[in-house]
């Protein structure tokens, strides 16, 4: 149970609804170090909840009316139980509608309901924004109307909403993982063949982690990122008609060459860069548990090179930052992060690196006439229920 702590959205909700919230519930974006395209091939993801957070506040009415208000941009929707339809006017209340159903399909009770919601998500970054904001959605409501609901059930009303009701281009069942799991202070271990998880601790005190925010717009992504999908969807289907189990990997290098001569050479190499994500994670994980940051940096470093010429999902910014910060002393790696064709990069690095790093960031915004914005960031926990001070 997380702590009030005087949240602004108490604020936000008793000055629009002139009443404080019965529930309060946030939910992080989140980001990885590894694995977040193997999705295709049963892979293995190591992620974290970002400290970038989405809070949502509810309290019920004595109507069926429905009241969205969106903090962030001092906007507001209305509905009710009865017209619960996507508009394409209603932009952003369509994900809270499609929560709303969502749970009906669960089985919860649904009333009148005056919703707000304020966050520090970049949107539109890959890094669970929208997705973020679904999960603590459904969690407040649940508690709301006093209804108990499972982990599964929350995921589920996630998905449909995204998937279902918004038609999301792309969502991936880690994140809602990761949203609702992560432990501060800890990378979270998710295997996708049977989404068992395990928490790998970081004590690592004089590193410093940052997310970086080219700026590029995402909209440049979408008719990529269309495609990307499809190539995965190829290279599943002949995996799945190749190999009991459908995933990579327990093959050897021969039954590996012989799926690779069945698709095109797209999903040739997407199954490539699912084969060796698998096998930088055994790598990964053994320095981990050694402390040799060092070699998991250059391990990192390599899946970024595979996102980029085999994956291409990275783009000419994220590249540039990539290849300039790992040249200082004290970077350990720069990364692609975020599920899609995202548009961030993370760096990890020595403490005494920082302004450094910061100088060459600022060659960037020469270069290509974006201004990054950089959050330092920590491993942060997953979903959680606020109290509300009376």
């Amino acid at each position: 149970m997380g702590e009030h702590l005087d949240l602004p959205i108490v604020k936000f909700h008793n000055e629009e609804y002139q009443e404080k919230p019965k529930t309060l519930v946030s939910a992080p974006g989140v980001g990885f170090i590894l694995g977040e395209h193997t999705e295709f091939c049963n892979g293995i993801a190591i992620g974290f909840g970002l400290p970038l957070r989405v809070y949502v506040a509810v309290s019920r009415r004595n109507d069926s009316s429905l009241r969205f208000y969106a903090a962030d941009y001092d906007e507001r929707k209305r509905s009710s139980l009865s017209n619960l339809k996507y508009k394409r006017e209603d932009r952003w209340a369509n994900y809270l509608k499609g929560v709303l159903l969502g749970l009906g399909n669960a089985g919860c009770p649904l009333g009148g309901l005056n919703i707000s919601f304020h966050g520090t998500i970049p949107q539109n970054k890959g890094l669970f924004s929208s997705g973020a904001l679904c999960l603590a959605l459904a969690k407040a409501v649940a508690l709301a109307m006093e209804y108990e609901i499972s982990d599964q059930q929350l995921m589920q009303a996630v998905l449909f909403a995204e998937r279902t009701f918004v038609q999301a281009p792309y969502v991936s069942p880690l994140e809602i993982y990761l949203s609702l799991y992560s432990k501060e202070g800890h990378l979270l271990v998710i295997d996708q063949r049977n989404f068992s998880m395990e928490y790998i601790p970081v004590p690592f005190p004089d590193l410093s982690l940052f997310l970086i925010d080219t700026q590029v717009p995402q909209s440049d992504f979408l008719e990529d990122l269309e495609e990307r999908i499809e190539v995965c969807n190829e290279a599943i289907r002949v995996i799945k008609s190749q190999i009991p189990g459908g995933d990579l990997r327990s093959l050897s290098p021969n039954e590996f060459r012989g799926i690779l001569n069945e698709v095109s050479e797209p999903a040739r190499r997407i199954s490539i860069h699912g084969a060796n994500e698998h096998a930088r994670y055994s790598e990964l994980m053994a320095f981990l548990r050694q402390g040799n940051l060092v070699a998991a940096g250059k391990i990192l470093n390599r899946s970024q090179e595979d996102l980029r010429d085999l994956f291409e999902v990275s783009c000419p910014e994220v590249d540039w930052i990539a290849k300039h910060t790992i040249e200082l002393p004290g970077v350990l790696c720069t990364r692609l992060t975020g599920v899609g064709i995202a548009s961030c990069a993370l760096t990890i690095c020595n403490s005494s690196t920082e302004k450094d790093l910061f100088t060459r960031l600022e060659e960037y915004e020469r270069i290509f006439g974006f201004h990054p914005e950089i959050h330092n960031i920590s491993l942060s926990t997953g979903l959680e229920v606020h109290t509300i001070s009376q």
